[in-house]
């Protein structure tokens, strides 16, 4: 079975999404990873249904960035 993911649409709605073709599997490393590179303040979420123009604003999902 593909994953499936949920994406907004404009109408603040969720949509399913199946993903296709093949799914590259992930295989469970030998040792703890030593390390890891946020490019991106990681820990906030961003809410994807705001009402806002991503390019110029942001909108930050408090209740998902404070779980």
């Amino acid at each position: 079975m593909s994953p499936r993911v949920l994406l907004p649409r404009p109408d603040r709605t969720l949509e399913t999404y199946q993903t296709r073709g093949a799914q590259t599997p992930w295989t469970k490393p030998d040792r703890p990873i030593a390390c890891r590179v946020a490019y991106a303040a990681a820990h906030v979420v961003g809410d994807p249904l705001a009402d806002v123009d991503p390019t110029t604003r942001t909108a930050i999902d408090w209740d998902a960035t404070l779980r």
